[in-house]
């Protein structure tokens, strides 16, 4: 009974030229979509950022802007909905900023993620697959998506104060 010798790592020295030009075909195609996910995680992470803070921010800034504004309308006495309000809106500056961190930190580690996984040893080597360890990249897109939702609710909470505070004037 004769055991068949293991297959190299190397590829190349596959005696099966078929076999041979499969894998390596399937490894490139493994590879460039590897770094095309890397180019668009990199690219994504600045366009997503510009865009969550540029929105969530406008948002809290024209409610604190509003909320400055119907200040000299309302006595004195009866302003704390007012203040309630812009603090409100001052916290969702905070979760603001929050969501945008995670946001760009999720798509850092992902571009470095994939960075580290289109290894040039793909289109060579048939150990160079690793396991793709995605943890921390679904655990920053849930905060980012988290604080992103929290920052929203903040917006509608010091909208529901203000209105509720004027409708009591």
């Amino acid at each position: 009974m004769t055991e068949s010798l293991p297959k190299s790592v190397f590829f190349d020295e596959w005696p099966d030229e078929k076999e041979r030009e499969r894998f390596k075909a399937h490894n490139r195609a493994i590879f460039e979509l590897f770094r095309h996910e890397q180019e668009q995680a990199h690219s994504g992470h600045m366009e997503y950022a510009k865009w969550l803070f540029a929105s969530l921010l406008a948002i809290h800034g024209g409610a604190i802007y509003a909320v400055n504004g119907l200040r000299s309308s309302v006595p004195v006495d009866k302003s704390q909905f007012l203040i309630d309000g812009a603090a409100l809106s001052l916290v969702g500056v905070f979760l603001t900023l929050l969501a945008g961190f995670f946001a760009w930190l999720n798509l850092l580690i992902a571009e470095n993620l994939y960075r580290n996984l289109a290894t040039p040893a793909l289109l060579y080597r048939t150990d160079a697959m690793k396991d793709v360890p995605g943890n921390w990249v679904d655990r920053s897109m849930y905060a980012s998506a988290a604080f992103g939702i929290l920052s929203a609710l903040a917006f509608a909470a010091a909208a529901i104060v203000v209105i509720f505070g004027l409708k009591h004037l």
